[in-house]
């Protein structure tokens, strides 16, 4: 094989692995298994608090990391409609009933003043 063929190749197997590799670090909220944590955000289960009552699902979640409030947002704005969200203005996502709200902010109490993400889910 001449070698510009054997360098697209190992180019291709090097972005295959990180894709792939990419793909196998998705981690998902534990209260919300069905809404992933922002590669680069860490949630913190213990601040998070989680309901079950007759009229639906109250779960508060937050995560934080470096990334800015912006990109956290943007993040969200992607992925929830392939999760079957449907956006409502401003950061309020909707779904088979229920209410997901989005706010991420820089907080000057967490390391270094990173973004904490909180994640509100209500009935509608």
């Amino acid at each position: 094989m001449s070698r510009k063929l054997l360098a697209v190749i190992s180019s291709l197997l090097v972005a295959l692995t990180a894709t792939v590799g990419l793909a196998q670090e998705t981690r998902y909220f534990e209260a919300l298994p069905d809404l992933p944590v922002m590669p680069g955000l860490i949630e913190l289960e213990a601040a998070g608090i989680s309901f079950d009552k007759p009229g639906g699902r109250i779960v508060t979640l937050y995560a934080t990391g470096t990334a800015a409030p912006e990109r956290v947002i943007d993040f969200y704005e992607e992925t929830l409609p392939a999760l079957g969200w449907q956006a409502s203005g401003g950061e309020i996502w909707l779904r088979e009933g229920e209410r997901l709200t989005l706010e991420a902010n820089r907080d000057a109490r967490v390391r270094d003043g990173d973004t904490v993400a909180r994640f509100t889910l209500a009935p509608e």
